[in-house]
């Protein structure tokens, strides 16, 4: 500092620089503000530790973090070590964990529904062996060599989407369990995949057609999560329609009669059966369950079908004003924005390394001097002789390809270079032109050739004569003078010293094989400084994107062909994720509608699954603008993974209402509510709480994939359940509407029906629930291994004379968690007012037989034979006579 300019200040405030290292570094830009510069306000301050920003300061923060950095004075908010992507690898690392957590709570409550480990465990297998397929197709099938980190969520979706489909057919199969004559375990796996393949296969294919639909994406990262994804999610679909049924007949067959369940998990425990307090433990334990289960069927078969029912047009409303309200926030205010910040956050917001970066860093001035410096601008940089032409592998960032020359390119016709002298000059006229001191030897390099080629055509030191590449040739030149002399003076001017030639990318290419030149850059500095905000990219691309296409259009036909490049990479990914996603969605929607009408062959059905997909999505990325979200790659991402998620629930419910027997369309619901309703809620309870568990992470990429899972589930979960389904029940098909049918190609109808001889063998395994050793405390539960969320089995005792008289020519609503209603129109039969319960064993039934008044007690081997008549309930004793007043049947109810 020059004391004659600072007469009068201490000379300690002189020395050292030290005001301005204070005002520069040290305090924030607010210190002495011009409205109070007598009163200073010292928020912030910095101090400069004496190490160097590297990895050997990663320990020195581990200490910091673990240390109280504040008191009563001040505090410590932010920190810039430059170890804020090591930080990442490692928290990356570390924080798996919570995702680990997420499939050990999938896997317990997917253990609680079932009541079968044997069954989650093979569900979870069959989910590892899906996701191993994908990566083998993906890597050797596909040969596809990049694997972004974002395939990683893969397993997440993998294991929600595999716990889904084992709750509904666990579902199923119990309904399946459930049924009169269900026969043998053939007749039970053919009826359970019979229902349950068309809603697994129908789902399975909307949700990988929804992850295919990303594949138009120009971001490589999301291109191959689309890919792989997809992959595992038909994977997934193939392993559960073998693995998972061959599962459920072992756990029925083996575990049943060799294991003792204790519930609600189902633990296989036969070495605690005669001890005396684990007896009491485990009826203890069934009662509870049993409460549970009973309690959680009446709502799901009761209380959710009339709130649904009796409220429907308020639903509609509801919801509709909701998704009204999404679609305001994501296309009009605040809209879905693209990141503005010129950081790239990884970390949470609270973070200290996010915090200077985001927030601190602008309230001190070497730091804003940074985004200021004038050499730190955006190139204006024009390319001719090469086509902007991509032939490496788009699914491969790392295969650059093979460069594609013009061949109309040609610099040496004189009109071609007149016109690109007039180009230089008229570039340097133009508002974003950043003007540059110092000699500028290629940045247009046919200036400099031109002086070049004005000297004097005789050396006056070596008289050496230079002709033609001396003033003699005017320009333009001669095509065969051009390139004559153009090689010289590239020669010359690389001999020029290195302080006014430096290695830079404008300049002439030269051919090796023909030695003429192959491509020429101009480059000149702009007024934009580089930054990673799209708004102020864009408008820097515009200008001069738009001025070069103009000047294109008049160029010689060897020049026609240039085109505009810049330092526009992350520009380059904003703008794809702009148009890309929405692109995506809709392409993404519009083949799910295919396949759903493809599948279910029900236009109504489809037009309202679809819209209430598309009500979901809506819904959900309103929710995350309100959150600030900004659409980058991982935001990107999640929304593919709204497609392909948001529509598992909804379809589900629709093949329900679809394969419903009833005509009317309340009745379609309320049996599509109490088929699915609970395995429904159950896989959106599962990853909601998957969800949640993630939150704790640092990781910005985690958190907000536990943010996306809490919010989806959430939404999705209530839009398929209350607004769907109060439009099936307002506007539904109902009697065939709109039910599209294939061709049929009947070659066999004269053909003899097939028989199935043991259609009505009740065989021990399918008599006697997985759960055949729990104990007798209980007389009247019985339940299953796999039928946590269904009714209790019972024995009734009926009186036939009576039961005729009040059955008369009266009908009733099929049972609403029963399958033969699906399979057949026929009616059950009036349930009697009068019914006894009684216990009877598992294992081998007991039946009660009154007979002239006087009660015995029989059972039924595992190869007795129930005969029945095809519209009547089966009888223990078909040889008895009319005038026997009491028979036995067994007869399933709902209350």
């Amino acid at each position: 500092m020059d004391p004659a300019l600072c007469r009068g200040v201490p000379r300690p405030c002189i020395e050292y620089d030290a005001v301005y290292n204070i005002l520069h570094y040290l305090a924030d830009i607010h210190f002495l503000e011009p409205k109070s510069p007598l009163v200073p306000n010292l928020t912030y301050t910095t101090v400069f530790l004496p190490t160097a920003q590297s990895l050997a300061a990663l320990e020195y923060y581990k200490d910091l973090d673990n240390m109280q950095l504040y008191n009563e004075v001040v505090e410590v908010t932010g920190m810039e070590m430059g170890l804020k992507y090591k930080l990442f690898v490692d928290c990356l690392l570390h924080d798996t964990v919570y995702v680990a957590m997420a499939g050990v709570l999938i896997f317990l409550f997917l253990w609680m529904y079932s009541s079968s480990f044997f069954v989650t465990f093979m569900t979870f297998c069959g989910v590892g062996f899906s996701v191993g397929m994908a990566y083998f197709m993906y890597t050797l099938i596909y040969r596809i060599h990049f694997f972004p980190f974002i395939n990683l969520l893969t397993i997440v979706i993998i294991i929600g989407i595999g716990a889904d489909d084992a709750c509904i057919y666990c579902k199923i199969w119990t309904c399946a369990k459930s049924e009169k004559n269900n026969g043998t375990l053939v007749k039970l796996v053919r009826d359970t995949l019979h229902h349950a393949c068309l809603s697994m296969f129908i789902t399975s294919v909307t949700t990988a057609v929804a992850f295919f639909g990303s594949v138009i994406s120009n971001i490589t990262a999301v291109r191959c999560f689309s890919i792989f994804a997809g992959t595992a999610v038909l994977a997934n679909f193939i392993f559960t329609v073998s693995w998972l049924p061959a599962s459920v007949i072992m756990a029925e067959k083996w575990c049943s009669s060799t294991c003792l369940c204790i519930p609600p998990m189902g633990l296989y425990l036969p070495q605690l059966r005669h001890v005396q307090w684990c007896s009491s433990l485990c009826g203890a334990l069934w009662k509870l369950h049993y409460s549970f289960t009973e309690y959680s069927r009446v709502f799901f078969e009761k209380i959710l079908p009339c709130i649904i029912v009796k409220s429907k047009y308020f639903w509609i409303v509801f919801f509709s004003a909701i998704a009204a309200g999404g679609a305001f926030a994501v296309f009009y205010y605040p809209k879905l924005q693209l990141p503005d910040s010129k950081e790239f956050q990884i970390f949470k917001s609270n973070h200290p390394f996010e915090r200077y970066d985001l927030y601190l860093k602008k309230f001190f001035w070497f730091e804003k001097a940074k985004e200021q410096d004038p050499y730190r601008k955006l190139p204006i940089r024009i390319v001719w002789g090469v086509l902007p032409v991509d032939t490496g592998n788009h699914l491969d960032p790392y295969d650059r390809g093979d460069i594609v020359f013009d061949p109309d390119f040609n610099i040496a016709l004189p009109e071609a270079q007149e016109w690109l002298y007039n180009f230089c000059i008229k570039l340097r006229n133009q508002s974003f032109y950043q003007s540059t001191h110092g000699p500028l030897m290629f940045n247009c390099f046919i200036e400099t050739f031109k002086d070049w080629m004005e000297r004097r055509c005789v050396d006056g030191i070596s008289d050496m004569d230079r002709t033609p590449c001396c003033e003699s040739s005017k320009f333009p030149f001669s095509e065969k003078v051009f390139n004559y002399c153009i090689k010289e003076a590239v020669v010359i001017l690389h001999h020029t010293p290195g302080y006014f030639v430096v290695p830079s990318v404008e300049g002439l290419r030269f051919s090796k094989s023909t030695g003429k030149v192959q491509a020429i850059v101009v480059q000149y500095d702009s007024t934009f400084s580089y930054s990673m905000s799209y708004a102020e990219m864009y408008n820097f691309k515009t200008a001069v994107d738009s001025w070069v296409s103009e000047m294109m259009s008049m160029a010689p036909k060897g020049l026609k062909n240039g085109w505009f490049i810049s330092d526009l990479e992350f520009f380059d990914l904003q703008d794809s994720l702009s148009k890309g996603s929405l692109v995506a969605i809709g392409v993404a929607i519009a083949v799910s509608f295919g396949a759903l009408l493809f599948t279910t062959l029900n236009l109504l059905i489809s037009i309202f699954a679809i819209f209430t997909i598309s009500c979901i999505i809506i819904v959900t990325v309103g929710s995350l603008v309100l959150l600030g979200w900004k659409l980058n790659v991982l935001e990107s991402t999640t929304v593919s993974i709204a497609i392909g998620l948001a529509v598992d629930l909804t379809l589900h419910y629709g093949v329900a209402y679809r394969l419903s027997p009833q005509e009317d369309r309340e009745s379609s619901v309320i049996f599509a509510l109490s088929h699915v309703g609970s395995p429904v809620a159950m896989a959106a309870f599962t990853t909601f709480m998957a969800g949640a568990l993630i939150f704790p992470s640092i990781v910005l990429a985690y958190l907000q994939i536990g943010t996306f899972l809490v919010l989806l589930m959430a939404i999705s979960w209530l839009y398929s359940t209350f607004f769907f389904m109060s439009l099936l029940s307002v506007a539904g098909p109902q009697n065939g509407q709109l039910q599209l049918n294939y061709p049929s190609f009947d070659c066999c109808e004269n053909s003899p029906v097939p028989v199935e001889k043991n259609a009505y063998a009740l065989s021990e395994s399918t008599l006697s629930s997985s759960s055949a050793s729990y104990p007798n405390q209980i007389p009247t539960s019985e339940s299953h291994e796999l039928e946590p969320l269904t009714a209790l089995k019972d024995s009734l005792r009926i009186d036939v004379p009576k039961f005729k008289k009040k059955l008369g020519h009266r009908s009733i609503r099929p049972r609403s968690g029963s399958l033969s209603s699906a399979t057949s129109k026929a009616r059950d039969p009036m349930i009697p007012s009068k019914i006894t319960r009684t216990p009877r064993k598992i294992s081998l039934p007991t039946v009660n037989v009154t007979f002239h008044g006087e009660e015995s007690l029989g059972a039924t081997s595992s190869s007795t034979i129930v005969c029945a008549e095809e519209d009547k309930e089966p009888v223990l004793n078909p040889m008895s006579k009319e005038d026997i007043p009491e028979a036995w049947i067994r007869k399933e109810i709902s209350v």
